[in-house]
């Protein structure tokens, strides 16, 4: 979640810096302590997530922040029973359900419009199986406005970043990616 990335990046509450590059130059392995709201460092179930989701919302909903939640379930389930066993698709309708409420209180909040919510995933699942190593594709869902194509994983990062006002053009070793809110062009 991004909340007011419709505002100018004035005050917004980062703690440090957005992330420092790695070696290999993708940012998020070093993000977790310059996020607001980092519930993704161990594995919880859909409904600890969703409740720490709904109660980081009554501390800083109405405030900028950025946060990050890791409803882990889907990803347990599909490793365990396989990519359209029962369990896996439970797990996601939980998931699912939780993100509903999270959407619910952001409007009760009258934050809603001025929120962007990314949804997406590591990797999908090789069909019927357990193991992911022929499923290299995620997806991305949003409600923000300004996506307007699809792209690859490596894409997400450097969109949500200059969607949160970050010049990711200055970020070195550049990232590997292209943003999504740009016309789709060959390599």
């Amino acid at each position: 979640l991004s909340s007011g990335s419709l505002k100018p990046l004035d005050g917004m509450k980062v703690k440090h810096r957005l992330a420092k590059p790695s070696l290999r130059g993708e940012p998020f392995y070093n993000a977790k302590p310059a996020i607001d709201l980092f519930h993704g460092d161990k594995a919880r179930s859909a409904d600890e997530v969703g409740k720490l989701a709904l109660d980081s919302l009554d501390q800083y909903g109405r405030g900028r922040f950025f946060a990050f939640f890791h409803f882990s379930d889907p990803d347990h389930a599909g490793h365990k029973y396989g990519e359209n066993s029962r369990e896996y698709l439970d797990a996601i309708v939980e998931a699912d359900k939780w993100l509903g409420r999270i959407v619910e209180e952001l409007k009760e909040l009258g934050v809603y419009e001025e929120t962007r919510i990314y949804v997406t995933s590591d990797h999908g699942f090789d069909e019927g199986k357990t193991s992911h190593s022929m499923a290299p594709y995620v997806f991305l869902a949003t409600n923000d406005p300004e996506i307007k194509r699809r792209g690859d994983q490596r894409d997400i990062v450097p969109t949500i970043l200059m969607r949160m006002g970050v010049d990711v053009s200055k970020i070195n070793p550049p990232l590997l990616g292209r943003l999504l809110t740009e016309p789709e062009r060959a390599w």
